[in-house]
């Protein structure tokens, strides 16, 4: 359920009070709402830690899949007149690299000297690998170079995340092993087994030597119902001189129209002068408040491209074409092993593979026919079951289907998804898909200027964190930081804002 509306507070007086331009995005809106909603005390104590950072925010971030909190933090800093300076990202795959390098770093115009770490498992050594300056080291100064690695930085404010493959409801352990045995996936991160339990660890590995002030995590839902998994995490924090509070949150609370659900976890440093039971009340506060910073909802439609749209026209094509690449037979006996593998979930559902077909009004049009068979069964199956479906993952296995019946909200988008909309009888774009996780505008025109394909677009909004609900948790993470509380000590703080554990 979504938290009760906070009425807007009589705000202190050095209180941002910046007029939003109609140029600004969405994003830039959604966060100035949020922070107006704060209380007069919530505003006192985000105030006073701006001040301690000194309006300037040092940042860095590993697994994120898109950077979109690098956007968010800088938007959020804005407001007062700060900046951020983001020393690092870490990503292991090449296209979400070019995406950092030429998308993002071009549109937040701070990526001079920024490394681009290709291994979160080697950011828990004093240097790792960066594909950015692989050849000769850092460019920012002759100091940050070690060989053909460079140094890894202590940040301020750093987003990361690890994967929740093992985790999420999509992970089968029967066809995955581990040193011979079978991948539990309740117990993964106890484990270590698995891309979570071994990202995880990475993660762990520059908490300890690098040792950020707050940690914010984000996984799917499905790790607060995994006991061992949850409870192996808050210990570990612990371990570390972490006090840590979670939470589930749902991005349609936050303005994103689709039902993606999250876990959320805010941890802060205890320091050797602070209480361990009062800095975990410190991060429960924070987590209420970013469960209480909703905003209004955002219908599906809205964020849909015009059915004019030139993308959309040179989209379909380029999927006509690929379709028509594919080889028929190597189709057909894909629709027949899948048919047998699929025939006891059929059977459970009283269908039989040739019902599994679609109104005449969907095999008429031409994205239609850019389905494989096997997705065409997938969208039948979709169809049979859910007379009134408005939206289906025709990439999901029979049975699985990520469906909706609410034509306002999309099921969870995932890497890979393939949605199709029933009202508009046609697939739901990667472009699209970013605008679906609060992504603006503005950097979407860009990765389309700089050559991202729709695929790679649609593969980063599957695993991004929705931007909205990060910049909740980010506004919370600052406003009960200690940092205003430890004046009389150095900042060597880092609010660390850990996002988007993949999804897959």
């Amino acid at each position: 359920m979504p938290a009760k509306k906070r009425a807007s507070a009589c705000l202190p007086r050095n209180f941002p009070t910046v007029k939003l331009r109609p140029s600004d995005s969405d994003l830039h809106k959604s966060i100035y709402k949020m922070l107006r909603q704060l209380s007069h005390e919530e505003s006192k104590l985000f105030t006073a830690n701006v001040r301690t950072m000194k309006k300037r925010m040092t940042t860095g971030s590993a697994c994120s899949g898109s950077e979109i909190a690098r956007v968010s933090n800088g938007i959020i800093m804005h407001f007062f007149g700060g900046r951020v300076d983001n020393k690092f990202s870490c990503e292991k795959a090449p296209n979400k690299q070019t995406f950092i390098r030429e998308v993002v770093e071009a549109y937040v115009e701070d990526g001079d000297g920024v490394c681009i770490f290709c291994d979160i498992g080697e950011l828990g050594n004093a240097s790792a690998t960066c594909c950015k300056h692989q050849s000769d080291g850092c460019v920012a100064t002759a100091k940050q170079k070690v060989g053909k690695k460079c140094c890894v930085p202590c940040v301020f404010f750093m987003s990361a995340g690890f994967s929740c493959k093992n985790m999420s409801k999509l992970f089968s352990a029967k066809s995955q092993s581990n040193s011979l045995k079978v991948l539990n996936k309740s117990t993964c991160l106890q484990d270590k087994a698995g891309s979570s339990g071994e990202t995880l660890d990475g993660l762990l590995a520059y908490v300890r030597r690098h040792a950020p002030d707050v940690l914010v995590l984000e996984n799917v839902e499905d790790i607060l119902k995994q006991g061992p998994n949850h409870d192996h995490l808050l210990t570990v924090l612990k371990e570390c001189g972490y006090a840590a509070a979670t939470a589930e949150v749902i991005s349609r609370d936050y303005r994103s129209p689709q039902r993606r659900r999250r876990a959320y976890i805010i941890a802060y440093k205890v320091d050797p002068s602070e209480q361990f039971e009062d800095v975990l009340h410190a991060a429960q506060q924070a987590v209420a408040l970013a469960e209480s910073l909703t905003l209004p909802p955002r219908a599906l439609e809205d964020v849909l491209l015009p059915k004019n749209s030139e993308y959309l026209k040179s989209e379909l094509a380029r999927r006509q074409k690929t379709r028509q690449a594919m080889d028929a037979k190597d189709l057909s006996n894909e629709v027949e092993d899948w048919k047998e593998k699929n025939r006891k979930v059929l059977e459970r559902d009283g269908i039989s593979c040739s019902a599994c077909v679609v109104p005449a009004t969907h095999r008429a049009g031409p994205w239609y026919q850019t389905l494989t068979p096997r997705q065409k069964m997938v969208l039948g199956h979709a169809f049979q079951c859910q007379p009134g479906v408005s939206s289906c993952d025709v990439y999901q296995t029979m049975g699985r289907e990520f469906i909706s019946c609410d034509e306002s909200t999309a099921p969870t988008l995932v890497p890979n998804s393939m949605l199709w909309l029933v009202k508009q009888r046609r697939l739901l774009t990667g472009h699209e898909a970013l605008r679906v996780q609060c992504m603006p505008q503005s950097l979407i025109d860009l990765a389309v200027e700089k050559g991202t394909n729709d695929s790679c677009m649609a593969d980063l909004s599957g695993n991004m964190f929705t931007a909205t609900v990060y910049s909740a948790f980010a506004i919370a993470g600052i406003t009960y930081a200690p940092l205003s509380r430890r004046r009389g000590t150095e900042a060597s703080a880092s609010v660390c804002v850990v996002a988007e554990l993949f999804d897959f």
